[in-house]
């Protein structure tokens, strides 16, 4: 089966059947000479139109051509830490964060993880991407629309204010968006704040 033309070569074989025999591709009008001979000329207006259309289409198809060549920088690939690196850096938390179980904050986290990214320069949601969120003041990634509320509160998020915001967050910021519920077990909340520090936060 033959392929089909690019957008490119199709312009410009219709260009030179253009220039060859513009009848062929323009309507065209019979008049007589004086000699009674037949002669066709192609439709002035149709013909202005061709012209226009067809130097669209060479636009078009460079654009085309333009961005099917540009080369796309892949996006980076998030270094994954071990797990001595995530000890390490729960380590880091006061008590009683400091004994977390990552496994289980894992676990946890999945009712978060539909508004929030973790990785280093992801994407913001519904929530805002929480890469780097301990010592990070309140409303502080650029982009997202946070509340006048959030805006004010001039918190900075450790482990003990992280603990009462995913507690009852409407509580510690009185009227933030974030419409969450909660979670009410205080052993998940140290779990998923253990695993927010190891996966948040760069390798030490």
């Amino acid at each position: 089966m033959r392929g089909f033309a690019s957008p490119i070569q199709f312009t410009r074989n219709l260009n030179l059947r253009f220039l060859r025999d513009p009848s062929s591709v323009v309507p065209s009008h019979d008049t007589f000479s004086r000699k009674g001979r037949r002669i066709t000329y192609p439709d002035r207006q149709m013909t202005r139109n061709f012209v226009l259309i067809a130097l669209a289409a060479t636009a078009l198809a460079a654009c085309s051509k333009a961005e099917q060549t540009t080369d796309t920088a892949p996006a980076a690939t998030p270094v994954e830490l071990t797990d001595v690196q995530k000890a390490a850096l729960v380590a880091e938390l006061p008590a009683p964060y400091n004994s977390g179980d990552i496994a289980n904050g894992k676990s946890v986290f999945l009712i978060c993880k539909s508004c929030h990214t973790l990785v280093e320069g992801g994407a913001s949601m519904t929530g805002p991407n929480l890469w780097g969120v301990f010592g990070r003041k309140t409303a502080n990634v650029a982009g997202f629309n946070y509340s006048d509320p959030m805006k004010a509160s001039a918190i900075t998020w450790d482990a003990a204010t992280m603990d009462k915001w995913i507690t009852d967050p409407k509580e510690l910021i009185l009227g933030t968006k974030m419409s969450f519920v909660g979670i009410k077990s205080p052993k998940d909340r140290i779990d998923v704040i253990a695993y927010l520090k190891s996966e948040t936060s760069p390798a030490k």
